[in-house]
C-alpha cells in the first residue's frame, strides 16, 4: 500500500510540471504555443511516465495561452 500512495504522491505532483517549467525556465514567454505539451510528449517517448504529464501539461498550457498570445503580439 504504500509503494502505491508513493507512485500517485510522485504522479501528481507531476501535473504539468513541464508546462510551467516551459514558462518559468523563458521568463514567462515560450517560443511558440503549446511548447509545454510538445516538450511532455518528447520526453515521454524517451521517459515513459511522462506522458501521464501530457494531459495536465495541455491543461495548463490552454490555461497560459493568453499569455503566450500576449508575448507574441
Amino acid at each position: 500500500m504504500n509503494k502505491f500512495m508513493l507512485i500517485v504522491l510522485a504522479c501528481t505532483s507531476l501535473t504539468g510540471c513541464i508546462s510551467l517549467a516551459e514558462h518559468i525556465d523563458q521568463g514567462g514567454c515560450t517560443d511558440g504555443y503549446y511548447d509545454g505539451t510538445k516538450k511532455a510528449v518528447k520526453i515521454g517517448t524517451l521517459v515513459p511516465p511522462f506522458f501521464l504529464d501530457v494531459p495536465f501539461s495541455a491543461v495548463m498550457d490552454t490555461i497560459l495561452l493568453p499569455v503566450d498570445a500576449f508575448c507574441h503580439i
